[in-house]
């Protein structure tokens, strides 16, 4: 189905014309890509579109070429409203996390590969009971992690951090490990590392 009948069908842009507008002006990724009104989508896609000053992300999960009303929120799923404050590029997505905040943000990464694509985890590790079950099924091919943790760390141990890397090349996530001669805290190179690394990927 196209893009634009789509968006119209399911009443997320009631008026085809406005729909077609609205991707012909390049405001619709589709699974990461710029979209057009005759982009053709299937289920699974995901809708990224950019209403004034939010984004609104959106999981294709019906095809119809018509609705009721009262049906139209069944064809998609709303993942989530982002309001743009900072000059972003919507399909790249970085998060940040330091010790539990490192916990979280490989929680986060892995349940929703579709939000985050670049994970930057300093001194924390992997919690097994944060994991989706479909951890094998689940598309990663974009994900890539920036891993730290200093090797005197008193809080966190190493050796729980030094297991992510084995962990993500088991889903075959692209994943960059480094420890550094610290405590539970940042080194002054580390920081530089992965600003690099950041810079490298804008």
């Amino acid at each position: 189905m196209r893009l634009d009948k789509y968006l119209k069908v399911s009443r997320i842009i009631k008026r085809r014309t406005l729909a077609k507008e609205v991707a012909d002006n390049g405001r619709i990724l589709v699974n990461s890509r710029v979209a057009k009104s005759s982009t053709k989508l299937s289920e699974g896609d995901i809708i990224e579109i950019q209403f004034g000053n939010k984004i609104v992300v959106i999981k294709v999960l019906e095809l119809r070429d018509s609705t009721k009303k009262e049906d139209a929120s069944n064809m998609f799923e709303i993942i989530s409203e982002v309001q743009i404050k900072y000059d972003i590029v919507p399909n790249k997505t970085f998060l940040l996390g330091f010790s539990q905040g490192t916990i979280l943000s490989y929680s986060i990464a892995l349940n929703h590969p579709e939000k985050v694509q670049k994970v930057i985890a300093l001194s924390g590790y992997v919690n097994p009971d944060l994991l989706p079950e479909n951890l094998t099924t689940m598309d990663y091919s974009k994900l890539d992690f920036f891993i730290s943790h200093g090797n005197v760390d008193q809080v966190i141990p190493v050796e729980w951090a030094n297991k992510a890397p084995k962990f993500l090349n088991n889903l075959q996530i692209k994943n960059c490990y480094q420890e550094y001669p610290v405590g539970h805290g940042v080194a002054p190179k580390n920081f530089f590392d992965f600003k690099k690394w950041i810079e490298e990927r804008l």
